[in-house]
């Protein structure tokens, strides 16, 4: 197939980010580059395969729907979205994998500071949930902003 010089297909996708973890109620953008003349556009689906489009209540896209943005991720947005580059002369597509992730929330209840009388012995009990899909860590300790080690548990 041999293409003038001022017509190309749409090139690989430059995508970013890959992998990254976006965080529960907070705003993610997701990024979609290809090259090509006559210039591509670009739309893109969720990790439901729900077309994207502008004016969705969910998300917004930019003048060229280059960049996806998030408005409040929701655990639902866990997946892989996909940008799609068409122009009359081929159509090219790209995933993003984006985890949904939490970040610690401390509650009212969270022990902040606490100091034993007479050396006592005490329990420290960490409450923790984990987002969907996500396997919880195990929580790090601090004794005086030091990190305790397991001698020390």
């Amino acid at each position: 197939c041999l293409f003038t010089s001022e017509e190309a297909p749409p090139g690989k996708a430059y995508v970013t980010p890959n992998g990254a973890k976006a965080t529960l109620n907070k705003e993610f953008l997701l990024e979609c580059f290809f090259s090509g003349k006559p210039i591509p556009t670009i739309s893109w689906k969720n990790s439901s395969n729900h077309v994207i489009t502008r004016g969705d209540p969910l998300y917004e896209l930019d003048e060229f729907s280059r960049t996806l943005t998030i408005k409040n991720v929701r655990q639902e947005d866990e997946g892989t979205f996909q940008c799609t580059s068409e122009n009359y002369l081929a159509t090219e597509e790209a995933t993003i994998k984006v985890n949904v992730t939490t970040p610690p929330l401390r509650t009212s209840e969270s022990l902040r500071n606490y100091i034993s009388p007479d050396k006592r012995d005490f329990t420290l009990t960490c409450k923790a949930k984990a987002a969907l899909g996500e396997r919880l860590e195990p929580p790090t300790w601090y004794r005086n902003g030091e990190v305790l080690t397991e001698n020390y548990l």
